[in-house]
């Protein structure tokens, strides 16, 4: 995980193209563009969507990993609060590889809000 401000993602460049593409698209504009249809920027490698949802009391949440694809959250009004530990440190109770979605349970070795 990579938990940054906007303003240190220069720092990221150049790890990956899709992730420059992606960087690239982190502005005012386009974000006020993207609607909670699938926006593609380069095909289903790269696209954006909007949600807006409600956050679950601490016992219902879950870990979330992926192995094929990253996502990028921007949080726009609210907060969160996100912990963070390694897969293998966890219990997976579900998944969905089509998805490329992994979902554990476990303890978090650093929260943030």
């Amino acid at each position: 995980m990579i938990y940054a401000k906007h303003k240190d993602a220069p720092a990221y460049r150049g790890i990956h193209p899709n992730l420059d593409l992606a960087l690239a698209h982190i502005t005012p504009e386009f974000l006020a563009s993207v609607g909670p249809e699938r926006v593609e920027l380069k095909g289903g490698d790269v696209y954006a969507t909007r949600f807006t949802y409600e956050t679950v009391p601490e016992d219902e949440s879950f870990f979330e990993a992926h192995r094929k694809y990253l996502d990028i959250h921007i949080m726009t009004a609210g907060s969160e609060g996100v912990e963070i530990a390694p897969p293998e440190a966890l219990t997976e109770f579900d998944r969905a590889e089509a998805n490329d979605f992994y979902a554990y349970r476990g303890e978090g070795d650093y929260r943030l809000v």
